[in-house]
């Protein structure tokens, strides 16, 4: 699980996930759930933590199981942002993505490429 908290020390996101790999030995991200509190959200807060999980992990493959409406929101949006390439959703209990890892790694190549992406403008 990964959470972020604030300067009082109050959580105001959380992501449950794990790693694991397929039988093709990739590596993949399951999140089963995530929220963020409603102050924080369309801040770019969960886009950031799935940044640092994937960076972390360095994952190519994303599974939403049992994913909600605000799932299929994000996977969009990651997908508008070049981050996602395909998502699949063969079975309706769980979307699969395939990460662009080399969009994804040029986010983090430095702190200036990272600022860029936070302050860009919604879509």
């Amino acid at each position: 699980m990964l959470n972020v908290f604030d300067e009082a020390s109050d959580k105001i996101a959380e992501i449950t996930f794990r790693v694991d790999k397929d039988r093709e030995g990739r590596k993949f991200l399951a999140i089963k759930d995530q929220n963020t509190v409603k102050r924080f959200r369309f801040k770019r807060l969960m886009t950031l933590m799935h940044f640092f999980l994937l960076h972390r992990y360095k994952t190519d493959l994303v599974h939403y199981v049992n994913p909600t409406n605000d799932n299929r929101i994000s996977v969009q949006h990651m997908m508008d942002y070049g981050v996602f390439r395909e998502a699949r959703t063969d079975d309706p209990n769980v979307i699969a993505i395939e990460v662009n890892t080399s969009r994804a790694q040029r986010i983090f190549t430095s702190d200036r490429s990272l600022k860029r992406f936070i302050a860009r403008p919604s879509k």
